[in-house]
């Protein structure tokens, strides 16, 4: 099952990269109605996952807001936990302990 025919897979974090699962750890969606899940869901998906944002009924629905998606999708795959992960900052932090 795809995210586009399932926004509720837009809840759960494992669902993406992990350079953006913090954003979708949201500890308040047990508290949500079946509709507000939905919304939340497919919120997600295009928000931090960039799923679904060409569909007629987007959320994100303009080209400006799009942009937005696209260029904090881009930052954040940009971003050294992302790209290495913890392997290169512990080398930068053992190079500083032998050179300090």
């Amino acid at each position: 099952m795809s995210k586009k025919s399932n926004p509720l897979l837009g809840l759960e974090p494992r669902t993406f990269p992990k350079n953006v699962q913090w954003a979708i750890d949201q500890d308040y969606v047990s508290q949500l109605d079946p509709e507000q899940k939905e919304f939340l869901g497919r919120f997600n998906n295009e928000a931090y996952g960039n799923y679904g944002l060409k569909e007629p009924e987007a959320l994100h629905n303009t080209p400006e807001l799009r942009r937005c998606c696209y260029d904090r999708n881009n930052c954040q795959n940009r971003d050294l936990y992302a790209i290495h992960g913890n392997a290169l900052i512990r080398e930068a932090e053992a190079a500083e302990e032998q050179n300090g």
